[in-house]
C-alpha cells in the first residue's frame, strides 16, 4: 500500500508539473500569435510584452500591448494598453471557436494625429485585411469593456500643439455569439469601430476648441506686440 501511495504521489506531482508547464507555454503561444497575426491585420507593428493564461480558470492577462502608427504619422504608437484582462472558457482554448467570457481593457492611451487621420487609416488597414487572416480560429466575446481611456490629440497644422481628452467608456456584449463567431480581423474591426464612434466626436469637438485657443493665443500675441510697439514709439516723442 505504501508503495502504491508513493507512485500515486509521484504521478500527481508529474501531473502538476505538466499543467504548470502547459500554462506557461499557453502564454507564449498567445504572445507569439498576437505579434504574428497583429501586423498582418493592422499593417503596423504590434508588440506585446507578456501574456499569461491559466488552463484551470481561463483567466489571463496581457501586458504592454502597443499598436504602431500607419506610415506618414509621427507618434511611435497609435494605441497603447498597459493591462488587458481576459476570461476564456477553458474548454474552448484550443477549439476552432474560442469563447471569451469577458475582455476588459483598462486605461488605454490613444494618439490621434491630424483629426484622427491615423486612426482612420488603421481602421482602413483592418477592413482591407478581412478574410485574409492565416488562422481559421474564430471568436465569441460575451462582454467587452474599455474604461479609463484617454486620447492624445495632436494637430500638425497647429505646429504639433495638442491636448489630452478622456475617452468615453465603451461596453459591448455578445460579439460573435451567433453562428461560427468572428475572425480576428472582424473582431478587431468591431472594437476599432466602437472606439472611433466614441473618439471621433470627442476629437472633433476638442480639435475645434484647440484651434480656437491657438487663434486666440496668436491674437493675444499680436495685440501684445502691437501694444509693445506703441509703448516703444512713445519713447521717441
Amino acid at each position: 500500500m505504501k508503495k502504491i501511495l508513493v507512485i500515486l504521489g509521484v504521478l500527481l506531482a508529474l501531473l502538476v508539473v505538466v499543467l504548470v508547464i502547459a500554462s506557461f507555454y499557453i502564454g507564449s503561444i498567445v504572445k507569439a500569435g498576437v505579434q504574428a497575426v497583429g501586423p498582418k491585420v493592422t499593417k503596423v507593428a504590434v508588440i506585446l510584452d507578456s501574456a499569461s493564461l491559466s488552463p484551470f480558470s481561463g483567466h489571463g492577462t496581457l501586458k504592454g500591448l502597443s499598436i504602431g502608427n500607419p506610415e506618414g504619422y509621427k507618434a511611435p504608437a497609435s494605441i497603447r494598453v498597459g493591462v488587458l484582462s481576459v476570461s476564456v472558457q477553458p474548454s474552448t482554448v484550443f477549439s476552432s471557436k474560442v469563447v471569451v467570457r469577458s475582455l476588459k481593457i483598462d486605461s488605454p492611451e490613444i494618439t490621434a494625429e491630424d483629426m484622427g487621420g491615423n486612426l482612420n487609416k488603421l481602421r482602413d488597414n483592418i477592413n482591407a485585411s478581412l478574410g485574409s487572416e492565416p488562422s481559421a480560429r474564430r471568436f465569441q466575446v460575451d462582454e467587452l469593456v474599455i474604461q479609463n481611456g484617454r486620447i492624445n490629440l495632436t494637430m500638425g497644422l497647429l505646429g504639433g500643439k495638442g491636448t489630452t481628452i478622456p475617452l468615453p467608456p465603451i461596453h459591448l456584449k455578445d460579439l460573435g455569439r451567433d453562428g461560427q463567431g468572428l475572425s480576428g480581423g472582424e473582431l478587431a474591426q468591431k472594437i476599432v469601430a466602437a472606439v472611433l464612434e466614441k473618439a471621433i466626436p470627442a476629437i472633433a469637438e476638442n480639435a475645434a476648441k484647440l484651434g480656437k485657443d491657438v487663434i486666440k493665443g496668436a491674437d493675444d500675441a499680436v495685440k501684445g506686440a502691437t501694444d509693445l510697439l506703441k509703448g516703444a514709439g512713445g519713447l521717441f516723442k
